[in-house]
C-alpha cells in the first residue's frame, strides 16, 4: 500500500491530542503518551520539540508523528509513532520510508539511529526489511519500570560507497577549503537502486563562490585518482548563484565523470543538471552543508522533463550501446511524464512489470535482472529497439492527452 504522508512542524493541539486521545491495544499501550510521566511532559513542551519534533498527515488528517535528533555531526536518532487505528494495516513501511525521506532532505548525516523495545517484533520486522541491524541490548527506565531495548542503525550509503565518499569529501574541502558550502548525494546511491557493478557514485558540490582555475587543477587531480578506485564518480560543482539564479540549461563550475575523464574543455552549461537537482530535491540527501530541502531550487517540471527525454533521444538512438540504461531509463521517463514520479532503474523495472503489457515483461525482466546481478546476459537488439519505439508512442500519447506539461524542448513532439 503506498500512502503519502506529509510532515509539519507539530502544534500544541496535535501534540495534546496525540497525548491523551491516542490509546494503544493490548501490549502496544506500553506506546501510550500517558504511560511514562516524564516523556509526556517532554512531549508536551513546545521548547522541548521544537525543530525536532513533526505531525505527520496522511489523506488531510493527522496520521503520526516523528522525531529527529542530532547525536553528533555524522548522526540522528529517529523516533516514530503512529494512531492507534492505523497500526498493523500495512503502513509501516510507508511511514518509515516517507519519514526517512524528510529527513535526509532537512539534515545532513550518514547514520541513522533509534531504539526499539524488545517484545515489539512488529516494528523490528519492519526495521530489519528496510536495512536497519541490531547493533546494541540495553535496558532503560520507562514506564515505572525496567525493560529491554535493542538499539538498531541505519547506514545511508554502503560500507564500499561511504568509505569512497568519505575520502572523497575529505579530499575536496582540503583543497576547497574556505569555499566549501555542501557535499551531496543523488542517483542511485540516493534512491536505493545502488549496484557497484553497475552504478557509479553521483555527486554535487556547492560553493560559496566561484572556482578558481587552480581549485578546478587540484580537483581533477583527485578525480583523476578517486574514479574507478573502488567505483566510477560522477561529480558536479555549483556555486550558489548558479543554484538561485536558476536557469535552463544550468551553467556550473566543474564536471567530472569517466565519460569526460579525458576531456579537459567543458561546456558552458549541462541540461542534465534539471535532471541532477530535481532527484536531489526530492530523493537525494546532504552528507555536509545545509540540507538539501533548504537550499535546493525548485526545478520547472518542464524543465526536468526536457533533461530526461534529452537522455531517452540519445538512447533511442544509440540503445545498444547500454541496453540495459537504455531499457530501464525509458521506464522511467514514461514514469515521469505519466505520472509525475521521480523513480531509480530498480524501481522502473519494479513498475514496468507491474504497469507495462505483458508481451514486455520478459525483455524488462532481463534488463533488471541484468541491472540487479551485474551480469550482460544478452538482449535482443530488434527487441530493444521496438520497445522504445513503444515507449516513444507511450510518451507522446501522454503528452497529446495533456498528462505532462506543455512547451518541452526536447524536440520529441
Amino acid at each position: 500500500m503506498n500512502m503519502e504522508f506529509q510532515f509539519l512542524t507539530m502544534t500544541q493541539q496535535e501534540a495534546q491530542e496525540i497525548a491523551f486521545k491516542w490509546h494503544y491495544d493490548g501490549q502496544y499501550a506500553f506506546y501510550d503518551m500517558e504511560a511514562d510521566r516524564g516523556d509526556l511532559e517532554e512531549f508536551l513542551d513546545p521548547a522541548e520539540r521544537k525543530g525536532i519534533v513533526f505531525a505527520a498527515y496522511m489523506a488531510g488528517a493527522l496520521a503520526g508523528f516523528i522525531s529527529i535528533t542530532r547525536q553528533d555531526a555524522e548522526t540522528i536518532e529517529l523516533g516514530l509513532g503512529m494512531r492507534p487505528d492505523l497500526t498493523g494495516r500495512g503502513l509501516g513501511s510507508s511511514f518509515l520510508a516517507a519519514g526517512l525521506a524528510f529527513a535526509k532532505a532537512h539534515f545532513s548525516f550518514f547514520r541513522v539511529t533509534l531504539a526499539v523495545a524488545a517484545f515489539n517484533m512488529r516494528a523490528i520486522r519492519l526495521y530489519e526489511k528496510y536495512g536497519f541491524s541490531q547493533t546494541a541490548v540495553f535496558k532503560q527506565q520507562t514506564n515505572g519500570g525496567e525493560y529491554d531495548f535493542l538499539k538498531m542503525d541505519y547506514r545511508l550509503l554502503p560500507p564500499s560507497a561511504e568509505a569512497v565518499i568519505r575520502t572523497l569529501m575529505s579530499e575536496i574541502g582540503t583543497v576547497l577549503n574556505g569555499n566549501f558550502a555542501g557535499f551531496y548525494i543523488h542517483g542511485s546511491l540516493a534512491m536505493g537502486g545502488f549496484n557497484p557493478a553497475r552504478s557509479d557514485a553521483d555527486v554535487l558540490v556547492i560553493t560559496a563562490q566561484p572556482l578558481s582555475v587552480h581549485e578546478k587543477q587540484q580537483l581533477r587531480k583527485i578525480l583523476l585518482i578517486r574514479s574507478l578506485e573502488s567505483l566510477p564518480i560522477e561529480i558536479t560543482v555549483m556555486n550558489k548563484e548558479q543554484l538561485t539564479k536558476w536557469q535552463h540549461p544550468s551553467p556550473f563550475d566543474f564536471h567530472f565523470s569517466e565519460v569526460w575523464r579525458y576531456r579537459t574543455d567543458q561546456p558552458a552549461a549541462d541540461p542534465d543538471l534539471a535532471a541532477h537537482l530535481t532527484v536531489l530535491k526530492h530523493r537525494g540527501f546532504c552528507i555536509c552543508g545545509e540540507p538539501a530541502a533548504k537550499i535546493m531550487p525548485e526545478i520547472p517540471w518542464p524543465d526536468y522533463v526536457d533533461a530526461i527525454l534529452s537522455d531517452f533521444d540519445d538512447c533511442r538512438k544509440a540503445p545498444m550501446i547500454n541496453p540495459v540504461y537504455s531499457v530501464l531509463n525509458a521506464i522511467r521517463v514514461l514514469m515521469a511524464v505519466k505520472e509525475r514520479m521521480i523513480a531509480s532503474k530498480k524501481e522502473a523495472g519494479d513498475w514496468g512489470l507491474g504497469e507495462l503489457p505483458e508481451e514486455w515483461h520478459g525483455l524488462v525482466r532481463l534488463a533488471a535482472d541484468n541491472y540487479a546481478s551485474g551480469k550482460d546476459k544478452e538482449m535482443d537488439s530488434m527487441k530493444v529497439d521496438e520497445f522504445l519505439g513503444y515507449i516513444e508512442n507511450e510518451i507522446k500519447q501522454e503528452m497529446r492527452n495533456g498528462h505532462a506539461e506543455e512547451n518541452y524542448r526536447s524536440g520529441l513532439l
